[in-house]
């Protein structure tokens, strides 16, 4: 039984890595900067540089637009 738990919370372990790299500005946590900063991405840009570049991730607009 411990191997199948310890299975389970590496999987979500993995699960939580791999959402930090999906290229989107909400997930996992909203991320929107001001100006150009290359701290701000997660495999595409949510910075307001980004459109300047053509490196916006795909929910750039309609998460950052309203802040």
């Amino acid at each position: 039984m411990r191997a199948v738990y310890g299975a389970l919370f590496l999987l979500l372990l993995l699960q939580g890595v791999r959402s930090q790299e999906t290229g989107s500005c909400a997930q996992p946590t909203p991320l929107c900067c001001t100006g150009e900063n290359d701290d701000c991405k997660r495999g595409c840009s949510c910075d307001e540089a980004c459109s300047q570049y053509n490196e916006c991730c795909s929910d750039y607009t309609e998460t950052c637009a309203q802040r």
